[in-house]
């Protein structure tokens, strides 16, 4: 994560998904890929670690909305390319404890990020991993802009167990949900702690089942960035050496979106909504 603060944005509410952050092994690829299709800017702000490795800052029109890193040389060649997300809350340790007692495994902290807050990073009882932080004055604020092209949109857990997710998070975040139907299955909605499941201002994301017909894949987060035109996008997708997973297709009364990996392996998806 990096260290820019943005003192005029709202305070730090438990539970949103504050930072968006890509971990891979290739950046200069990286880089180049998410500014041709996205649009965005990718600007260094120094070491991100004690290995002195370059941090890098996504600007999307004058916002900072999230950043990158290299994976150290010690991750497990198994490990993907990957986009983590950074969830909000009010006891980085604390709700550390939580994930262990409800069967879930802390991977790494919590500890200390100079400048920018405590951070642990954990792993549900189904496999997907999240990053849990607590920023310091001015840190963890959602810079990210509902509706607007090349911001972060929509988070959405992909499980082999919803019941066991749903309950996870409930503990660990306090994210409390509500389940509508979908064309794929039943669907959950994530929302802020201590507010009306249902108003949609309080929508934190998304989860559902992984369903049998696509195959063996782990539970993972799936990140979601808002575009113009998703198949101009797919488009540039192709063009700079990324692959659709998923093509664009509608989601009826919702938007059109399409599930794309860049070209070293993370995937994410890009969204339109039909209401703007």
């Amino acid at each position: 994560m990096g260290n820019s603060t943005n003192s005029s944005a709202a305070n730090q509410v438990p539970g949103v998904i504050c930072w968006h952050e890509l971990h891979t092994r290739d950046t200069a690829r990286a880089s180049s890929f998410y500014c041709a299709v996205i649009g965005w800017k990718a600007q260094s702000c120094g070491p991100a670690n004690a290995a002195g490795h370059t941090y890098t800052e996504w600007n999307n029109d004058g916002a900072l909305i999230g950043g990158m890193m290299e994976l150290p040389a010690t991750t497990p060649a198994q490990v993907p390319a990957h986009w983590a997300l950074y969830a909000n809350v009010d006891d980085v340790d604390a709700a550390a404890a939580r994930a262990t007692a409800l069967g879930g495994r802390v991977v790494a902290g919590p500890f200390e990020y100079p400048q920018v807050g405590r951070i642990a990073v954990i792993s549900d009882p189904t496999g997907a991993t999240i990053c849990l932080y607590k920023g310091l004055p001015g840190m963890g604020n959602d810079k990210n802009v509902a509706g607007a092209s090349g911001h972060f949109c929509w988070n959405e857990l992909l499980t082999s167990d919803p019941e066991v997710a749903e309950a996870f998070y409930k503990g660990v975040i306090g994210w409390q949900t509500w389940t509508m139907d979908s064309a794929a299955g039943p669907y959950t909605i994530w929302s802020l702690p201590g507010r009306d499941p249902h108003d949609k201002t309080a929508c934190v994301g998304g989860m559902m089942k992984i369903p049998p017909q696509w195959g063996p894949m782990p539970s993972s987060w799936l990140t979601y960035i808002s575009v113009d035109d998703v198949d101009a996008a797919v488009e540039r997708v192709n063009a700079n050496g990324g692959k659709v997973c998923c093509p664009a297709a509608d989601i009826p009364g919702i938007g059109r979106f399409a599930v794309c990996t860049d070209p070293t392996g993370a995937t994410f998806s890009l969204y339109k909504s039909v209401h703007g």
